[in-house]
């Protein structure tokens, strides 16, 4: 039994010589710049692979905010009500609040897309985000309200059977505003594209 990591863009390369009887493909997405993790278990599918973690399809439902708020709504969770937007078009109208809202991009992550005026106190600035962001990125957005908050980050890794809690880390993620923006990322992560 081995392990070897193997960067996606080096995947596609090495999964097509590995032989289907012995070699078992672990999707990890972690680190994964811009959601391309979901490419990780189609070639695996591709090159006739076992696969340990989730396939390509929740993958691609998991990185569109939009879709799988209410594929999860319509499963009983709780979720936060969102309207959707495209290129200042409503698609779906927003709730009311109060408090404002948040304009984020549907499709994407690592903050592209959030700039400092994405907490949106009009339902017309909402719709000059998407604009913005439709423009730049060729993406919806999910607008929702807004909610005051830290960023916190878990992760969880057990490796043996009796791996416990301990093996849980949480790191508050300080920006010096309420939310990150695209350029806070940039600037704790750098150019990971």
């Amino acid at each position: 039994l081995s392990f070897a990591p193997v960067a996606l863009d080096d995947a596609a390369n090495l999964l097509a010589g590995e032989d289907p009887k012995t070699t078992l493909v672990w999707t990890l997405t972690d680190g994964i710049a811009y959601f391309r993790g979901g490419a990780a278990p189609a070639l695996a599918r591709l090159n006739g692979l076992k696969l340990l973690g989730a396939d390509d399809a929740l993958f691609a439902l998991c990185q569109d905010k939009f879709r799988s708020g209410a594929v999860l709504g319509a499963l009983g969770l709780p979720v936060p009500q969102s309207g959707l937007a495209r290129d200042g078009r409503w698609l779906v109208e927003p709730p009311v609040s109060s408090a404002g809202w948040f304009v984020k991009p549907s499709r994407l992550g690592a903050k592209i897309g959030i700039w400092p005026d994405s907490r949106s106190r009009d339902l017309g600035h909402a719709l000059e985000l998407s604009r913005r962001v439709f423009a730049a990125y060729r993406d919806d957005v999910v607008v929702q309200p807004y909610v005051t908050g830290r960023n916190a980050r878990a992760s969880f890794l057990g490796l043996k059977p009796d791996t416990g809690v301990e093996a849980l880390g949480i790191v508050f993620v300080e920006s010096g505003s309420d939310f990150q923006t695209m350029e806070d990322s940039l600037a704790l992560y750098g150019d990971t594209g």
